[in-house]
Formats: structure tokens, sequence, C-alpha cells
């Protein structure tokens, strides 16, 4: 993934389409999206093997924008906020006992 960031980020500097100041911005914006929408996709694909899909997609694109708007629960590493995501929709899912 590192590579591929890193080849985006130099060819955007080739094509003059940011200075060369702006890279580590541009690898850390590339990072955090590849993240996001790689963690998206894990989380539907579990989630679908719990429950139906439509709505495992529909819990997931709601926390997402929920998310955005109030800025999420911070844990303090991406795996702990992947796990504890992942229990999150498991539970959301689950028939009550």
């Amino acid at each position: 993934m590192d590579k591929l960031i890193e080849s985006i980020t130099q060819k955007c500097i080739r094509e003059n389409l940011i200075d060369e100041d702006q890279a580590e911005w541009l690898q850390y914006s590339l990072q955090c999206k590849v993240m996001n929408i790689g963690g998206f996709c894990i989380l539907i694909a579990l989630g679908s093997l719990v429950a139906p899909f439509p709505q495992v997609l529909l819990l997931n694109l709601g926390l997402a924008f929920l998310r955005k708007k109030t800025n999420g629960l911070h844990m303090p590493t991406k795996l702990s906020c992947f796990a504890f995501s992942l229990a999150c929709e498991y539970m959301c899912h689950q028939p009550p006992i």
C-alpha cells in the first residue's frame, strides 16, 4: 500500500497537481482514505455473515455518516478501533437474549 501511495504522490508532483512540500499531506490523506474504505468493506463483509446485507449496509452507512458529524470515538490504536467497530456491529445484529 505504501508503494502505491508513494507512486500516486510522485505522479501528482510530476503533473504539478501539488507542490513538493504538500507530499506528506497527500500521503497521509490517501492512507486515511484507503484505511477507511478498506475497513468499511471488511465490516460489510463480516457483518453480512451474521445479518442480511441490506441491514448491514444501512447500519454501516448510518454509522459512517454519524462518525463524520460527531467526530467518532477515538481508540488508542487502529486495530482496537476496528475491533470495537466489529464488536458493535455484531451486537447490533444479534437477537436479544
